[in-house]
C-alpha cells in the first residue's frame, strides 16, 4: 500500500480503519519506506480508536498461544475520514 493508493481510498469514502502493528508482516517486494510512510501519516492524521471500543477482552481462538500473541503482536486501529486528506 502507498501513501498516494492509502490516500485515494480515503477520501473515495472506500477505505475507513486501517490497522497498523501486529506484525502480519507484508508482500514481498515491498519496501519498508513506503510503509513508514503510510503508518506515519495514519498516526499523525487517523484518530486512533480504543481497543475497548472493538474488542471485548475475551479471546475467542482456540488453543494455546492466544494470550502472547495479543501481548507480542501489538497493534492500533485508526479511523480515517475523507477530511483527513488534504
Amino acid at each position: 500500500m502507498t501513501l498516494a493508493r492509502l490516500k485515494e481510498l480515503v477520501k473515495k469514502g472506500e477505505l475507513h480503519y486501517i490497522q497498523l502493528g501486529g506484525g502480519m508482516g507484508g508482500g514481498s517486494g515491498g519496501g519498508s519506506s513506503g510503509s513508514t510512510e503510510v503508518t506515519a501519516w495514519v498516526q499523525k492524521h487517523g484518530t486512533a480508536v480504543k481497543e475497548s471500543d472493538y474488542s471485548n477482552g475475551t479471546s475467542t481462538a482456540s488453543g494455546n498461544g492466544s494470550e502472547s500473541s495479543s501481548q507480542s503482536g501489538q497493534s492500533a486501529v485508526y479511523r480515517l475520514d475523507a477530511s483527513d486528506v488534504s
